[in-house]
């Protein structure tokens, strides 16, 4: 499954010029969010032990899944509840 997914979201990527935005605008992406994961680490909302990279790969992993998910008209995701999503996404980040 991993596999098929990489190689459908590869395909678009023939055109060099927008892999290069696409890319940047991910990694734009990445850093803001290891900069909010800092901020929860500083305030005790996480374990200081984090490891900021993997945990902001996750996070980007559950999200665009979930955009993934809304975009296709699914109205009984979990995560429709924001706050009980954050819960969640908080309490697997202190496994990290």
């Amino acid at each position: 499954m991993f596999r098929f997914v990489e190689s459908a979201a590869l395909q678009f990527d023939s055109n060099e010029t927008l892999r290069q935005e696409f890319a940047a605008l991910i990694a734009l992406r990445h850093e803001r969010l290891k900069s909010a994961l800092k901020n929860a680490v500083i305030k005790g909302q996480l374990p200081d032990k984090i490891n900021l990279n993997v945990a902001a790969s996750y996070i980007n992993t559950l999200l665009f899944g979930y955009i993934d998910f809304v975009r296709l008209g699914n109205k009984t995701h979990p995560f429709l509840n924001e706050e009980k999503a954050c819960d969640v996404i908080f309490e697997s980040l202190k496994n990290f």
